[in-house]
């Protein structure tokens, strides 16, 4: 996700890890996402939270929903709910269901 796609109002989710690992790598337990996702924010992993605002050094920042401080980038986010499905039926995502 780049920044242009944030919007200050809706809800985002951080990557997994896994995920993010997958896609920039990691060096010293850090993944090399350009501002660096830590151990320590690994917990975040998976987390839905509401953008408050962005500042000046691109920086992402939650009103509700993540406990912390932290520098979060575009590159960790993704959006809640996967996007509508190429046949035009909107992908929803169950997983918390019994059915």
């Amino acid at each position: 996700m780049k920044l242009k796609d944030i919007r200050i109002g809706e809800s985002y989710r951080v990557r997994e890890w896994d995920d993010m690992d997958e896609e920039y790598g990691t060096e010293g337990g850090e993944i090399l996402i350009p501002k660096f996702f830590v151990k320590s924010m690994r917990y975040l992993c998976g987390q839905t939270f509401t953008v408050s605002s962005i500042d000046i050094f691109e920086n992402v920042h939650s009103v509700e929903g993540i406990e912390g401080i932290f520098d979060i980038s575009a590159e960790m986010l993704q959006l809640p709910f996967p996007e509508a499905a190429e046949d035009g039926f909107e992908a929803v995502d169950i997983s918390g269901f019994l059915i």
